[in-house]
């Protein structure tokens, strides 16, 4: 079977490309994100592709959506038979975040009213998203943002990318959507547990949604500053807690977030020091 991989940069889809190599039954056409131009080109790059998995990223939000329907469109001309989405949990509010969720929620419709298979990705937020910012926090020996006591339902790629290969040769939860999650958690556990791992002192401070963002707006400029504030608003109004699936699509429960974190200890201290 050959599958697709669009875009194929990006460590996602580098993760999705290892596991799925390993499977001698599968084929792979990794498709870069310069064949995104117009319809003939990207249903050229589809050519004896069955299935596609769709690997969202956030550069050009503006015209995402469209590019998300062209593509749907050149796979049904292309004779793609099945797309798996990587999509993402939470809610439409009237948070920063509001935008990108409703990018997601009309790609959904958009694959559900193609006539084509498919199978929905709802991802947990990275944990690695936060955990990259671990010298920042032992700089101020806390964890410092607007999520109050709201509780997250965290993933990592590696966990997305085991729900990919299950969901591309699933042909039992074809036209389901799955939240990829493992359990949820509230900032002060992650404190403690990121504690645990690297045997840290770090605490949870709450701040303000003003604050927050004006503290990100200096780090990062307005337009990503509003993204990931509007991300922390909105888990604290438990809009990113939701229950996990991932077990019913794959087959083993989602990894724990403390083995989450270990994980991610573990690959940078190797990348380190090789």
């Amino acid at each position: 079977m050959n599958i697709g991989i669009l875009p194929a940069e990006g460590k996602l889809a580098n993760s999705v490309i290892s596991l799925l190599t390993k499977e001698e039954s599968l084929s792979i056409t990794a498709i870069n994100s310069d064949a995104l131009d117009h319809l003939e080109g990207i249903a050229a790059s589809l050519e004896g592709v069955e299935v596609l998995a769709l690997i969202n990223h956030y550069n050009g939000l503006e015209s995402k959506l469209d590019e998300h329907k062209l593509i749907i469109e050149a796979a049904k001309s292309a004779g793609v038979r099945k797309i798996v989405y990587t999509s993402i949990i939470g809610k439409e509010n009237a948070t920063d975040i509001a935008p990108v969720i409703h990018i997601h929620r009309a790609t959904e419709e958009a694959l559900r009213q193609s006539g084509l298979a498919y199978i929905i990705l709802r991802n947990g937020l990275y944990i690695g998203a936060d955990l990259d910012y671990i010298p920042e926090y032992r700089k101020i020996a806390k964890i410092e943002n607007c999520s109050g006591e709201g509780l997250c339902s965290y993933t990592s790629r590696s966990e997305i990318a085991d729900a990919f290969k299950a969901a591309i040769l699933s042909e039992t939860n074809n036209d389901k959507t799955f939240n990829i999650c493992g359990q949820a958690i509230t900032q002060d556990q992650l404190s403690h547990l990121i504690n645990d791992v690297y045997g840290f002192d770090l605490a949870f401070e709450n701040i303000s949604v003003e604050k927050y963002r004006h503290l990100k707006e200096e780090a990062l400029g307005e337009k990503y500053a509003r993204l990931i504030t509007g991300v922390h608003e909105s888990i604290n109004l438990g809009d990113f807690h939701v229950p996990s699936e991932y077990e019913a699509l794959v087959g083993r429960p989602h990894n724990s977030i403390l083995q989450l974190i270990t994980e991610y200890k573990m690959v940078n201290d190797e990348a380190a020091n090789a």
